[in-house]
């Protein structure tokens, strides 16, 4: 299994919202390496419960709507897909130099969005010092 999602699912999926638009303009072939795209970033940016991408992967279950619906997000986001931005830095003007920053502002907004739709089926890191037990 290369991607998640189906053309056919994507497509629907896309036809409802907002992303319409930007998502017919490319051709089959191009949507499809999207999503082959989307599913890899997935892979490679989240931890999953239980492994639950191998089991996905492997056909012992089915994907959950929520990863679906990420996939379909990532397929239609040029922020996460094609690159992270860079903004201008400084330039030098004597010599000359310019130096370039990433830019992670939209990245990392659309990074955010993927991992709230992502919800209860990704490791969550834990940030905080203390840790509640129950005994």
């Amino acid at each position: 299994m290369d991607s998640y999602v189906t053309l056919q699912y994507a497509d629907d999926y896309h036809s409802k919202r907002t992303s319409a638009e930007r998502w017919a303009i490319l051709t089959d072939d191009q949507k499809e390496k999207r999503l082959v795209s989307a599913s890899d970033f997935i892979d490679e940016n989240f931890d999953f419960v239980d492994d639950l991408n191998e089991k996905i992967r492997n056909g012992e279950v089915e994907a959950p709507i929520k990863l679906m619906n990420a996939i379909c997000e990532v397929a239609a986001s040029n922020e996460l897909i094609i690159s992270r931005s860079r903004t201008q830095n400084s330039v030098k003007i004597d010599v000359i130099q310019i130096e370039y920053k990433d830019d992670d502002s939209a990245y990392q907004n659309s990074s955010n969005r993927i991992k709230n739709m992502l919800g209860g089926l990704i490791e969550v890191e834990s940030s905080s010092l203390f840790v509640r037990l129950s005994r």
